[in-house]
């Protein structure tokens, strides 16, 4: 691999880990006004299987 594509590739992996990190910070807030699993999935657009895996991250401290 050369370095032009291991910058590239790491841009990607901070895209997506920035885009993880949001995804988890509009989660509590929600969990913290007292929404479900299913309705905060609704509301974001997202997998309730997702949702469910972030919450298990965000309760573990990840």
């Amino acid at each position: 691999m050369q370095a032009w594509e291991e910058i590239e590739l790491a841009k990607i992996e901070g895209r997506q880990e920035g885009e993880r990190e949001k995804l988890k910070n509009q989660i509590i807030k929600k969990l913290n006004k007292g929404k479900a699993v299913v309705q905060i999935a609704e509301e974001l657009e997202e997998e309730t299987d997702t949702v469910a895996e972030l919450i298990g991250e965000i309760n573990a401290g990840k």
